[in-house]
């Protein structure tokens, strides 16, 4: 409904891939938090975080 996706294709599913999946979304938060101007790594940056993603998911 108007909101950007992403499909992931693994090569097969084993730890390496899932290793990999988890490291890629670990990153893109921490990016994302970074571009939204909030620490990432500390607990009020994690909620601060939660609120700011549901407010632009239109929450």
């Amino acid at each position: 409904a108007g909101r950007p996706t992403a499909n992931l294709v693994l090569p097969k599913l084993d730890a390496y891939a899932l290793g990999q999946v988890f490291q890629f979304f670990m990153l893109a938060t921490v990016v994302e938090g970074r571009l939204i101007g909030i620490n990432p790594y500390g607990q009020p940056g994690v909620e601060a975080y939660k609120k700011k993603t549901v407010a632009n998911l239109g929450g």
